[in-house]
């Protein structure tokens, strides 16, 4: 019964995505979603309705400029109710990627020669390459490595914090296999041995509720443009384990009137913010709010009376309803003969190649019959080179979201039965 009135509420939350309507799409099946989401109405109709009515910049007392100024603080609060935190910790900017390069500048200027910094090898680049560009200046830099089933290596872990890392910068979950790593224990594990924790949430964050004070870390980011909004990035900070650091001491400052908010965030809000893209993402907020009450009053699941709350219920209903869809993945592409899955994945985003049939060739077979996924390393070039060793290190992935149905993994089923070696 639950599985049927989980189907039956996406099936109508699926109506609120113009995109996936077959006249706008030309009938491709949306499975490249890990690179980034559809948006619905809402959003598109805010960020609209910002550029034809609310048009201004921040920063002045007249009206249209003051409720500007309004739209980026609140903003803030909309973002921090979906991480799990306070709106004083929050930043916005650009992507992800932005935020991390900017965070690995300012925090790279208390390290030195000799430092260690720690990156994973289950990471996309953009929490890699920026700690990585350290090297010039001394710093050490150590990948924890994965496992040969694609998962994080804990045991190499524990003994690479023995050398006392200032910095442990890591994933969430992998955006090439979907492979979920335990925040909370790795944090904590990093925090025993005196390190800092940088997490990048991007790949984690549209299937399931962020928890950043829960988890205990010091710096997490993500892109609302991968859950199911416009091109914009957050980033969360907790400045209680930042005495000593020249950004510690930024933060408990008082702002600059230019920045509009705490120290912290006037460093990495460089220049203009996207108005545009906070407008459209205040209206997935509103969205995933909708879906909340919806999936409180369909499931009959305690009714939720704060914005957390209803986000909270709406990431933990679509990771109900994703674990649906993933098994009927993991499925199909288990009884496709001669398939090579890389990793566990804990959400539906799916890496595999199939045997004696070239990673290019067989995405041409799925872009001929109307899919849209995605091949090669995906910048998850550290464990992707490793897992996919036999296939240069490339490989097709699958990525679904909340807006996928069953029907639509059966259509890739049958495309598949059609695969000649």
């Amino acid at each position: 019964m639950q599985e049927m009135l989980l189907l039956e509420l996406f099936r109508r939350m699926r109506e609120h995505f113009p995109a996936l309507d077959r006249e706008n799409n030309g009938g491709y099946v949306f499975f490249d979603n890990a690179a980034g989401a559809q948006l619905p109405l809402v959003a598109i109709e805010r960020t609209t309705e910002h550029l034809t009515r609310r048009n201004a910049q921040k920063g002045t007392v007249f009206t249209r400029q003051e409720k500007m100024q309004q739209s980026v603080y609140a903003m803030r609060e909309g973002c921090a109710d979906l991480m799990g935190t306070r709106a004083e910790r929050i930043a916005l900017g650009l992507n992800a990627t932005s935020l991390l390069a900017l965070i690995a500048h300012h925090m790279g200027r208390d390290l030195g020669k000799g430092d260690l910094v720690l990156t994973s090898q289950l990471d996309h680049m953009a929490n890699v390459a920026p700690w990585e560009e350290l090297r010039n200046r001394g710093v050490r830099v150590e990948m924890i490595p994965i496992t040969p089933a694609g998962g994080l290596d804990m045991a190499a872990y524990g003994a690479l914090l023995e050398q006392k890392p200032r910095i442990v910068a890591f994933g969430w979950v992998s955006n090439a296999t979907g492979t979920l790593v335990d925040v909370a224990r790795v944090a904590r594990m990093a925090h025993d041995a005196g390190a800092l924790t940088v997490v990048d949430c991007v790949a984690g964050a549209p299937h399931l509720p962020m928890d950043v004070e829960a988890w205990d870390i010091d710096f997490a980011v993500c892109s609302a443009y991968k859950i199911f909004g416009p091109h914009l990035g957050m980033a969360y900070i907790n400045p209680s384990r930042l005495g000593g650091w020249q950004l510690g001491e930024l933060v408990n400052q008082e702002a600059g009137r230019w920045g509009l908010g705490t120290s912290f965030a006037a460093k990495l809000e460089l220049g203009t913010q996207n108005h545009e893209g906070i407008a459209g993402f205040r209206g997935t907020l509103a969205y995933l709010e909708m879906l909340g009450t919806a999936a409180a009053a369909n499931l009959s699941l305690a009714t939720p009376h704060t914005r957390r709350e209803r986000l909270l219920t709406a990431m933990q209903t679509i990771g109900a309803y994703e674990q649906l869809l993933l098994t009927r993945l993991k499925r199909v592409v288990s009884e496709i003969p001669g398939a090579v899955m890389y990793g566990d994945p804990a959400v539906p985003i799916i890496a595999f190649n199939l045997k004696g049939k070239a990673t290019g060739d067989l995405a041409r077979h799925l872009d001929a019959r109307g899919f849209e996924a995605r091949t090669g390393n995906y910048l998850a070039i550290p464990s992707m080179v490793d897992l996919a060793r036999e296939f240069d290190g490339e490989a097709v992935r699958v990525s679904l979201l909340h807006y996928n149905t069953p029907a639509e993994i059966q259509r890739l089923s049958q495309a598949m039965q059609s695969v000649q070696p």
